[in-house]
């Protein structure tokens, strides 16, 4: 599975000074990936687009944005895929760490372009996955649930 994803949604920051990013990338990459519902490997190249924005004034923010942009690949016998990936990090914290919060979304899908009706349960991987805590000022953790999904379409 890959390990690369995108923006969900843009974090803004809460000044103009702040809204530029400290990176903004677009890397090209070459990448292999499985498809569990199909068991295909496939082999493909895209993008990666990473942005980071922090700040530490007046408590530590971190926002962070990935994700795969343009990817399109194939397997040793032609099957074209397509491979959107998205993720997003955003903390807050105070400077001594507590109170903090911290909300992660990841989401990932593998496209498999040519259907053929074999693959009865789906042929395309949908995976997503939220997170969240949050911890007060005496450092005690009030809130976290984790939720991942997986299934084949």
């Amino acid at each position: 599975m890959m390990q690369f994803a995108a923006v969900l949604s843009l974090v803004l920051p809460a000044s103009k000074a702040a809204a530029q990013a400290d990176v903004d990338e677009h890397i090209p990459v070459t990448l292999m990936a499985m498809n569990p519902c199909t068991g295909e490997t496939f082999v493909g190249s895209g993008f990666i687009h990473m942005k980071f924005f922090e700040t530490s004034d007046p408590n530590f923010h971190l926002s962070a944005e990935m994700n795969l942009e343009s990817f399109q690949a194939t397997t040793v016998f032609g099957v074209r895929y397509v491979a959107p990936l998205q993720a997003q990090l955003h903390t807050i914290a105070d400077t001594d760490f507590v109170p903090a919060n911290s909300t992660e979304e990841i989401m990932e899908q593998l496209i498999r372009q040519a259907e053929d009706g074999s693959f009865v349960m789906g042929d395309d991987f949908f995976f997503r996955f939220s997170s969240h805590f949050t911890f007060n000022a005496h450092g005690d953790l009030t809130s976290e649930f984790s939720d991942p999904t997986i299934e084949c379409k």
